[in-house]
């Protein structure tokens, strides 16, 4: 960047950093922007699963119930990380809905498809 190393930020630094910032993000769809996609991690969730993969999975199901009435739903009050029989249900409805292996376990399928569901909903996409 040509600027002086001086282990400061100060205003010509901070320019060049946002500056740079911007050339990326203006090259992004606005999706991009709005709804990052969470990628799959390589974890499989099942009943008994715990942990902030969980907590994505049911806050993504939770929404995604309100609006799918087929979709077992998920009180967001229970969106505390923990893959319990109501997760469970969710997404074996879920994965009924949308064509995938009804067994219950989010793998990198189901993980995706919940994501791709979830982004469209929230873009307001009435067809899924």
């Amino acid at each position: 960047m040509d600027l002086p190393v001086t282990g400061i930020i100060d205003d010509q630094t901070w320019f060049a950093i946002n500056d740079k910032l911007l050339g990326i993000l203006i090259t992004l769809p606005p999706v991009s922007l709005a709804f990052p996609r969470i990628a799959y991690v390589g974890i499989d969730y099942k009943r008994g699963s715990t942990g902030p993969g969980v907590v994505i999975i049911q806050e993504y199901l939770a929404y995604i119930s309100s609006q799918i009435p087929n979709i077992t739903y998920v009180p967001y009050n229970l969106v505390d990380g923990i893959f319990g029989p109501i997760t469970e249900s969710a997404v074996i409805t879920f994965e009924k809905e949308f064509g995938l292996v009804p067994d219950g376990l989010v793998d990198e399928s189901t993980w995706n498809k919940i994501v791709d569901i979830y982004i469209n909903l929230k873009l307001g996409e009435k067809t899924i």
